[in-house]
């Protein structure tokens, strides 16, 4: 069993991925800083790829994978890739799984206000539709229409009219000073540039420096910035999710 690692950036991953390693089976790794593509790194990760063993498997991130069918034997780029996006939102599902994608959404948003009165929320176009959310019952339509399926849902959920920003600096204008707004972006719409003066960027909720109260997406990013506010009853429980990789890898190498 041999794993390669490749990931985009983000908050979430520079905290916990470093520590999800740790003991595993590791070949290499390759990183991409955030806020930036896979296309602006394409020749270097190529030439790492093409010296892996034929054998190996990838643990990696849904920017990477696109990527990963330039390896010796590898007839697909998906048919030996464990998805880290996946391995943090299992955790997730155990949480609030069987609840609806919009009951959940509801459910962080109120986590992250905590008694704050959000009456207004915006939602950041850019890249929010990067990621899918743990739930049933989620968003089925065209990807176009996301941003406002998640706005109408906070709307009912916590009583506040929506509106849809195309980029996370275009919402922070809109909301100004407000304290009683809650911004809804994804974690690759330039989270890390906006944060780019504060040192400890990993702790938005804590560092946000703004009044709006902000949600960012997925679940598991948000859940990990709530888990270092210090006041969520969850954590991710890494040896669970070893685990986890371990056993899809086996899976793998059988097929």
């Amino acid at each position: 069993m041999k794993l390669f690692v490749a990931y985009r950036q983000n908050a979430l991953f520079d905290q916990f991925v470093p520590g999800l390693l740790e003991g595993l089976p590791i070949v290499g790794t390759f990183t991409i800083p955030a806020g930036t593509e896979i296309k602006d790194h394409q020749t270097a990760f190529h030439d790492t790829l093409r010296e892996l063993p034929e054998d190996v498997c990838f643990l990696t991130d849904g920017t990477c994978a696109v990527s990963n069918g330039f390896v010796k034997g590898s007839s697909h780029p998906y048919d030996r890739t464990v998805w880290l996006e996946q391995v943090f939102a299992g955790q997730v599902e155990k949480w609030c799984g069987e609840k609806t994608v919009a009951d959940n959404l509801v459910w962080f948003a109120k986590q992250v206000a905590q008694k704050r009165e959000i009456s207004r929320v915006v939602v950041v176009r850019k890249n929010v539709h990067d990621h899918d959310f743990v739930g049933s019952e989620g968003y089925n339509g065209d990807r176009t229409g996301l941003p406002a399926w998640i706005g109408k849902q906070l709307e009912a959920g916590l009583g506040a009219s929506f509106s849809i920003a195309e980029t996370l600096m275009e919402a922070i204008a809109l909301v100004g000073d407000d304290e009683k707004a809650m911004i809804v972006t994804d974690r690759h719409s330039g989270l890390k540039d906006v944060m780019r003066d504060i040192g400890d960027w990993y702790n938005t909720l804590s560092n946000w420096p703004h009044n709006s109260a902000l949600l960012t997406l997925p679940f598991e990013t948000t859940a990990a910035q709530l888990m270092e506010r210090g006041d969520f009853g969850y954590s991710f429980d890494i040896a669970a999710m070893q685990e986890q990789i371990k056993a899809k890898v086996i899976r793998l190498l059988k097929k």
